[in-house]
């Protein structure tokens, strides 16, 4: 389950060149954007669930793939994209299997910090063999949202807070007509 950079995707020119999302995948995404679990992706052979955590400016996945038919997936394979390795980390403490047994399902565990703002959530590339190649890309559902934790504070603090933000505001906005 090896992490690469979007960057070792780049044509000869150099450009970037963008991963095309397998179709309907956003569809599963955007209900994972404010929820901690659910279903990533499904089809006829594969489910594809996650759970996940996050704490500060770190967090973890457990991603979970099910095989919904009566043959074993072969040389199943498993990699992430990040494109900016340097703003997010993923890591994965365990390589998965390569064979997914028929009506089984296995768990990936995926470790991430996030150690600088960026603009794109990882890309999950899925690909076995069921009679022929089958190849899956989706959006994992990390985003900048997730490392956000809440402030607890007082009336007081809160006003205090709200005095200071609305000056900055208000001193920024002077500088820039």
């Amino acid at each position: 389950f090896p992490t690469r950079r979007s960057s070792d995707l780049s044509s000869p020119t150099g450009r970037k060149m963008s991963t095309p999302l397998t179709h309907g995948a956003d569809k599963w995404l955007s209900r994972l954007l404010l929820s901690p679990e659910g279903i990533l992706y499904e089809d006829g052979q594969l489910q594809i669930g996650v759970k996940s955590e996050f704490h500060g400016h770190l967090g973890r996945i457990a991603i979970f793939f099910g095989n919904k038919i009566s043959v074993a997936l072969e040389s199943f394979t498993a990699t992430i994209d990040v494109e900016d390795p340097d703003a997010l980390t993923v890591t994965l403490p365990k390589i998965p299997t390569s064979t997914l047994g028929p009506m089984s399902q296995i768990q990936q565990l995926v470790h991430v910090e996030c150690k600088d703002i960026f603009d794109s959530p990882p890309i999950l590339n899925i690909s076995y063999l069921a009679g022929s190649l089958q190849t899956i890309t989706l959006r994992l559902p990390i985003f900048l949202s997730k490392f956000v934790e809440p402030v607890q504070l007082g009336a007081s603090d809160f006003f205090e807070r709200w005095k200071q933000d609305r000056k900055s505001t208000r001193l920024n906005s002077s500088h820039h007509p």
